[in-house]
């Protein structure tokens, strides 16, 4: 994004410190100078980053988290004008909160982890009590092949329909991946 809009400033945030240390090391290497990333959590950012975005992108996080409502809560109290993100959705007036056990190859828990996938018109309906409207989305269709895993666990890959288009399936979870955006009242 910062080659397609060099006029552009970007700030990304995260919670973790050393992928925001790894993050600015590539963007020092890479010669980006319009990005830089901060470490920071976004239920409790300093009130310096209230309307300070035109945009909030977030991208493939919503449905790693227990619910979305806080989440989106928090990213528009920053009062941009629009929001932006990806992640897991039905089109339909449905929600399944999927909580994901994965192992190892000694067939020992590993970490817990959330796939949930929400519903597009209670997001929809949830952003215009909180004052963004405009809601559009569409569906992310991917066009490479991802291989299966080795392993049977966690691991997007792709699976061939007849018609030719392609779904990401994740274990045993099919990965409905949609692009969002609504627009600050």
């Amino acid at each position: 994004m910062s080659k397609r809009y060099p006029n552009s400033k970007f700030l990304g945030i995260d919670i973790n410190s050393s992928i925001i240390k790894e993050g600015n090391i590539y963007l020092k290497k890479a010669g980006v100078k319009n990005c830089q990333l901060k470490q920071g959590d976004i239920y409790s950012l300093d009130s310096e980053y209230v309307s300070k975005f035109d945009g909030i992108i977030s991208l493939q996080t919503i449905s790693w988290l227990p619910n979305f409502y806080e989440p989106i809560k928090a990213i528009c109290n920053l009062r941009a004008d629009w929001i932006a993100l990806s992640s897991l959705f039905y089109d339909g007036p449905l929600s399944c909160n999927i909580e994901v056990q994965d192992y190892d190859e000694n067939l020992q828990p590993t970490i817990k982890s959330f796939y949930n996938i929400y519903s597009l018109p209670i997001l929809d309906k949830f952003l215009n009590s909180i004052s963004y409207s405009n809601f559009k989305y569409h569906q992310f269709d991917i066009d490479i092949d991802l291989p299966k895993p080795k392993l049977k666990g966690k691991g997007t890959y792709t699976e061939t329909l007849l018609e030719g288009r392609k779904i990401q399936i994740s274990g045993p979870l099919l990965m409905p991946w949609h692009f969002i955006s609504a627009q600050k009242i």
